[in-house]
């Protein structure tokens, strides 16, 4: 697993590339530190997985514990999700810098395509390798795909959104 540290509006996100599984993972607390500005992210994250468990939002489930570097420069067991999970769980959290964070999402899913597309071998890879980077780019395909509907599907419930107030406003009688 290799930890990054990557940059989001100028707030550092925790980061790790697993390998085995071919996925990122983010920490979830820095997640919520960036979307809410709040001074202590760990209390808003606790708070926040409190309550979707009373509200039986399964999501807390997907939590996993890796470590990862601290600001001590000490490692550091750290709830973690994956991105498809860090993408609902963005939802349960109001603040209006979810559409960029998602983009930002989306780009460092890309830049991990780039660098699998980026031929760091010889020319004439063995077969097993080659294989391996193929199941690496599809997968990330995918990923990009998902996060491109996920954008798209919010985007649409905006739009829906602010036609029903429009809608509202315009049949309400006049004062």
């Amino acid at each position: 697993m290799k930890d990054k540290i990557q940059l989001f509006e100028e707030r550092n996100i925790r980061t790790l590339w697993d390998e085995t599984q071919e996925v990122w993972y983010f920490s979830v607390v820095d997640v919520c530190g960036a979307l809410t500005e709040s001074v202590i992210p760990r209390n808003y994250w606790s708070d926040l997985k409190r309550r979707l468990k009373k509200e039986g939002n399964q999501l807390h489930e997907k939590i996993v514990q890796l470590k990862m570097l601290s600001t001590d420069g000490k490692s550091y067991m750290t709830d973690a999700m994956k991105i498809e999970d860090i993408l609902f769980l963005i939802q349960s959290i109001p603040s209006k810098k979810t559409q960029r964070f998602k983009m930002w999402i989306a780009k460092i899913a890309s830049q991990r395509l780039t660098e699998l597309a980026a031929p760091k071998l010889p020319p004439q890879l063995p077969m097993e390798e080659e294989k391996r980077n193929f199941k690496h780019r599809k997968k990330l395909a995918w990923l990009i795909c998902g996060l491109l509907a996920v954008l798209s599907l919010g985007l649409t419930l905006v739009a829906l959104a602010i036609k029903n107030r429009r809608n509202a406003a315009s049949s309400a009688p006049p004062l």
